[in-house]
């Protein structure tokens, strides 16, 4: 069986003062399809983030996260709101 490869894009909407990441928007592109611009999908991410009541308000920004990195989104994890980049995942104490 072949292994199909794509164009995996990601990108994680978070609350500009806490860091919290709130929506993790990621497209698989299959071989052929048109991928969207980075502007379209740092739109559409926030359209979907910002139609939860919980962040309809909230100060949100857009974080490009590499295909290398994208893994790391299944732990918890927040983003530093002063340097734009991914931090290790957060542990829960209990």
């Amino acid at each position: 069986m072949n292994k199909l490869e794509g164009e995996l894009v990601v990108c994680v909407v978070y609350d500009a003062k806490s860091g919290n990441i709130v929506h993790i928007h990621s497209i698989m592109a299959l071989p052929g399809a048109k991928i969207a611009s980075a502007y379209e999908l740092e739109q559409e991410a926030l359209q979907l983030a910002k139609s939860r009541e919980a962040n309809s308000k909230a100060d949100l920004r857009v974080l490009h996260v590499s295909k290398e990195d994208h893994h790391k989104l299944r732990a918890a994890m927040k983003v530093d709101p002063n340097t734009h980049t991914l931090l290790q995942p957060v542990v829960s104490s209990t």
